[in-house]
């Protein structure tokens, strides 16, 4: 019995070739009958929805880039500050 079961469960590379096959197939099929579904839609709402929602990303990225450039500048600010007063303060004591 157990080996009925085994030789029904073989498997070898022509049997794996054929299922691929089958399903590169179907999947050719699918989207054969989806891209003229697809182009029947009407896009115009979702196009806008993605230019105002790509426009809001990149106000977000340049505000983000802003942000970060102010805060570089002020922590250089800072050092230089940091360093004119340890330069004035050990002129001061020698």
């Amino acid at each position: 019995m157990i080996g009925i079961l085994l030789a029904f469960l073989q498997v070898n590379v022509e049997m794996v070739m054929k299922t691929l096959k089958e399903n590169g197939d179907h999947a050719v099929k699918i989207i054969l009958a989806a891209v003229p579904l697809i182009a029947q839609q009407d896009w115009t709402d979702t196009i806008q929805q993605h230019k105002v929602g790509k426009a809001r990303t990149i106000a977000a990225a340049q505000q983000f880039a802003e942000s970060a450039k102010q805060k570089v500048l002020l922590e250089h600010a800072q050092n230089m500050f940091l360093a004119l007063h340890m330069l004035s303060s050990n002129y001061c004591w020698t």
